[in-house]
Order: C-alpha cells, then structure tokens, then sequence
C-alpha cells in the first residue's frame, strides 16, 4: 500500500470499508508499525470527536443498561465460538492473526487455483465488486498483464515483490 493511504486508513479508522478491503487494511496494520501509528492517529482523532459531541445525543439514564442486557440474551453464534486464536500456516507462511481469524469464521477453503503458470490464487470473499484473494506467485514469475475496474492493493505477507522498479517486502 503507497497510494492514498491517508484516505483508506481514514475510512477504515471510521468503519467505511467494505469488509474485504477492510481486512486487506488491518492484515497491512498487523504487519506494518507506520501504518499501524497512522491509524490510531485517526481513530484517536475520530474518539475526540464522539467525545465532544456527547450533548447532542440524549439517551435515556438506563440505556448502557439496556444494551448490556440484550447483548446478555443474544444467542451466540455456533460457528464463532470455536474459532481458534492460533495463527493459521499455508504453505509455510504464518498468516497475521487478523487474517487467521477471518478465514477461519468464514470457512475459506485453503485450496489453490492455478491462475498461470507460476501463479496460484485462493480467494477470500467479496462484497459488491470489491474482491480479495491470496496469491501465490513463485519466485522470478512475472505477473501477466491484467486490468480490472478497481483499484488493486497489494500485502506482501513474504518474500519480496518488484513492479516498475520499485521493490515491495513484507506488510
């Protein structure tokens, strides 16, 4: 990530995400300690704002109360509460805990694709036209020439990755 990151950790600071590219941010946060500093800048600025607003919002006196009291009813979710903590490892690459968890409450099927010679994919979900995926790229593999409507965020979780000159490395 190196373009516009100010705006996406803004959005994801705020929660405006769409849920893949959300975990492409945090998985990018758990790897990367600038990111990391930037978005807590922004969350912080985002909690001194709710802070000063808190008289314009009248709640009734029991309202935490009320809230405590349905989150104690709700039922939880059977597929969530097995979830392990343990990061998940594919193909030797321990996954950051973020993106352990995820795939983990979604079930995501840890089998590969073959995308090209020297390229395999996994994908990871999609909501609307935002899509995320792994991608397993052998090493001196160049990556075909491709398009696609949006905008593409690359993590590289390890190794190393050069597009036009530059040389990317983890997080």
């Amino acid at each position: 990530m190196t373009q516009n990151n100010d705006t996406l950790f803004l959005d994801y600071a705020a929660g405006n995400l769409p849920a893949p590219l959300a975990l492409a941010v945090a998985t990018h946060r758990a790897l990367n300690a600038q990111a990391d500093n930037a978005i807590r800048t922004y969350e912080d600025m985002g909690g001194d704002v709710l802070d000063k607003m808190t008289d314009l919002c009248a709640m009734k006196e029991d309202a935490l109360d009320q809230c405590f009291a349905r989150l104690d009813r709700a039922r939880p979710d059977a597929s969530r509460r097995s979830v392990s903590h343990a990061p998940l490892v594919v193909e030797g690459v321990v996954l950051p805990s973020v993106l352990s968890r995820y795939m983990r409450e979604q079930n995501i099927d840890t089998t590969w694709s073959s995308v090209a010679q020297g390229i395999r994919s996994m994908d990871l979900g999609q909501e609307g036209a935002t899509r995320i995926q792994l991608l397993k790229i052998a090493p001196r593999t160049a990556t075909p020439d491709h398009g696609h409507r949006g905008t593409e965020i690359t993590i590289i979780l390890d190794g190393a990755f050069d597009d036009q000159g530059k040389r990317y490395t983890c997080g």
